[in-house]
């Protein structure tokens, strides 16, 4: 019985996150008031900001520096180590698939086990939390 009210509970919990808690037709009018109420209005209403005010912030060039350093590299792997393995060293694509995965498992190590990076550095260095997952992010391969 409890496994059963449990996944009624999630499943209405689902419902109101897709479709907003306001017009959510199974909850009662107190718990929707309650919930209403406890929000504290950040991105609601607001509109959209312009870019003006968007590249104006520290968090968004944290984000895109993070984002765009990598990326020259990641499409090297990608696509010209391949290129110039055939063109000049005349290597099949047996010989290629030897070795070309391990760019992508180490970015696949690097995805899983980046997680760990944020609440390692908040606990062991005491950074905060903000410069612990710009860190974290940054420390990405892809």
């Amino acid at each position: 019985m409890l496994e059963k009210n449990h996944y009624r509970c999630a499943l209405v919990d689902h419902r109101a996150r897709l479709h907003g808690h306001a017009e959510h037709t199974r909850i009662c009018d107190n718990k929707r008031d309650t919930i209403i109420s406890g929000q504290n209005g950040i991105g609601i209403g607001t509109g959209k900001r312009g870019l003006h005010s968007v590249l104006g912030t520290r968090r968004f060039w944290a984000i895109a520096q993070a984002r765009f350093f990598p990326e020259p590299a990641w499409q090297t792997f990608s696509f010209w180590i391949p290129l110039y393995l055939v063109t000049e060293r005349q290597m099949d694509l047996k010989e290629i698939a030897l070795f070309a995965w391990l760019p992508f498992f180490a970015a696949d190590l690097g995805g899983l086990f980046g997680g760990y990076l944020s609440p390692f550095l908040m606990k062991h260095l005491r950074v905060q939390l903000i410069w612990s997952r710009i860190a974290r992010a940054s420390s990405w391969a892809r």
